[in-house]
């Protein structure tokens, strides 16, 4: 058995049983990760249609309850790359999308009784010696000209100066939380469909 992460040793949050006789379901989503979850929330309440979540182990305990707690626009694709080879617009749509994909899913968090312990926090991302902080500064550069809300940090560590890009307007969640969160919300819009 694989140890479990500190933040996932309490009290189960929820709990489905298993499908007893039949259904008459419109949609069916397979796994009860953030994806799955979200997904099935938008075509409850968004469509109205009626939806079942199949999840095969527990809710919040896989992949998605393991995360790192990051809700962010922040992440390993390059605005400059983006922008070499989808053009300004085109980059500009991708980090458009990403903003508002992180601000529903703050929205939602904010729908829930505990608010899934969603905190607004800014994101870094350290640079390790001179030439990766040269990157970020580039990497600034191009956000900036998307509209990112990316800034170049200057940092003094004791190995010498580098730098970080900070990311402000993003968020940290427990996702445990959020997943126990929108399975709710999930079943509670099913119940009144």
């Amino acid at each position: 058995m694989k140890p479990i992460p500190f933040w996932l040793d309490r009290e189960r949050e929820v709990s489905f049983g298993a499908l007893q006789s039949n259904h008459d379901f419109e949609v069916a989503i397979v796994g009860a990760g953030i994806a799955g979850l979200q997904a099935a929330f938008l075509c409850c309440v968004a469509s109205g249609l009626r939806v079942a979540v199949l999840e095969a182990r527990q809710i919040g305990l896989q992949a998605c309850g393991r995360s790192t707690a990051k809700v962010t626009s922040q992440h390993g694709f390059e605005y400059a790359s983006l922008i070499r080879n989808f053009c300004q617009e085109g980059a500009k749509l991708y980090a458009a999308a990403n903003e508002k994909a992180k601000e529903k899913i703050a929205a939602l968090c904010s729908a829930m009784a505990d608010r899934a312990n969603l905190e607004a926090k800014p994101a870094f991302v350290h640079a390790e010696d001179k030439q990766q902080a040269e990157k970020f500064r580039r990497k600034a550069d191009a956000g900036a000209s998307l509209g990112s809300r990316r800034i170049l940090v200057r940092c003094g560590p004791a190995r010498g100066p580098t730098g970080a890009l900070r990311f402000s307007g993003q968020y940290q969640f427990d996702p445990y939380l959020d997943l126990c969160g929108l399975a709710r919300l999930v079943s509670d819009s099913t119940k009144h469909a």
